[in-house]
């Protein structure tokens, strides 16, 4: 209990001091989810004939998703550059919090922004994307963001790892070829007449219960052994 009082603790020092700042945020996000819309609009359910609109809605899905779990702030665009992250990970460092602390306030910090940005962006896509989602209940579209917001847990914990192990150009570069792997993979999708996006609707209409549990499984395993690796990697880093 003591720990969760001290992150949270954390976390409003985090956010607490940025108040119009978070506006910036909130600006970026409505844009992310505002220009989802169009594409989704134009997906299908099924489709014979793949077109680009699937190579571009899975690219932009796999790769704005994630960000729904951060805030977009100044430390945010200028990591590479000042690497906010080591002196944000240096000051807090100073502070007498053990590192339990610091990882569920760092958690707390994915799960917050990512359950109001999600709850933006998929709700947007409900209302606007309606052949795609046509025939979904409400608990399959449920399931359907759930398989997503995993995915999103997922990817950010490499962005954590590296975050907290490593400087703002390693960050800078490991983004950059999350975005390569991200091309390829809806490259490859396709080419194959596959598309990652509908692909989840149909498992979410399938398995409405299974997968999202199996992806938040995957997710808080995969979440664990990065909060393993940061301890360790910390015990050696140099933060000066």
């Amino acid at each position: 209990m003591q720990v969760m009082r001290d992150a949270w603790f954390l976390t409003k020092s985090e956010y607490g001091g940025l108040r119009y700042k978070n506006v910036i945020s909130v600006i970026m996000i409505a844009y992310i989810t505002f220009m989802s819309i169009p594409l989704t609009h134009s997906v299908l359910p099924v489709d014979e004939e793949t077109s680009l609109a699937y190579l571009f809605i899975d690219f932009y899905f796999l790769t704005m998703v994630p960000i729904l779990g951060f805030i977009l702030n100044k430390k945010s665009f200028n990591y590479h550059r000042d690497d906010s992250y080591t002196v944000n990970l240096a000051h807090t460092r100073t502070m007498p919090v053990s590192f339990e602390v610091i990882m569920t306030s760092r958690i707390i910090q994915l799960i917050l922004p990512l359950l109001v940005n999600g709850t933006i962006f998929f709700t947007a896509q409900y209302l606007f994307a309606e052949r795609l989602f046509d025939g979904m209940t409400v608990p399959q579209y449920i399931s359907y963001t759930s398989i997503w917001l995993g995915y999103a847990v997922l990817t950010s914990a490499v962005y954590i790892f590296v975050e907290m192990t490593r400087s703002g150009k390693t960050y800078l570069a490991v983004t950059v070829v999350l975005m390569v792997l991200n091309i390829a993979a809806a490259l490859i999708c396709w080419f194959a007449k596959v598309s990652i996006l509908v692909l989840t609707v149909d498992i979410a209409k399938q398995h409405p219960l299974l997968s999202p549990v199996l992806m938040f499984i995957a997710a808080g395993c995969v979440m664990f052994l990065t909060v393993k690796g940061i301890r360790r990697k910390l015990k050696t880093r140099d933060l000066m």
